[in-house]
């Protein structure tokens, strides 16, 4: 048990603290609640991340919807400039 105890606080990062449980169960108690930090704070990273990139997921998305209507604009513009090319060339024979 204080092989496990000597361990949790290297994990969880939290490093010799002056104030250490005297008994077993203060030390269960206290490794369960470095888990539960250590938990706590990757589903924080993980959430900060997630909004981060889905914001900017849809900022590409936005901006691909843009460039893709002016390409249709100009796959439109095309199409009639070529029709009218056409008109013109059958106007000529």
């Amino acid at each position: 048990m204080d092989s496990f105890w000597y361990v949790m606080p290297t994990v969880a990062t939290t490093g010799s603290v002056d104030i250490v449980p005297q008994t077993q169960a203060g030390k269960v108690v206290s490794m369960f609640m470095m888990l539960i930090g250590l938990i706590f704070f990757g589903m924080l990273t993980a959430s900060i991340a997630y909004w981060y990139v889905e914001r900017m997921e849809k900022k590409i998305q936005k901006e691909s919807e843009t460039e893709i209507d002016e390409l249709k604009k100009l796959i439109l513009n095309l199409q009639s400039e070529v029709e009218e090319m056409k008109k013109i060339i059958e106007d000529e024979k």
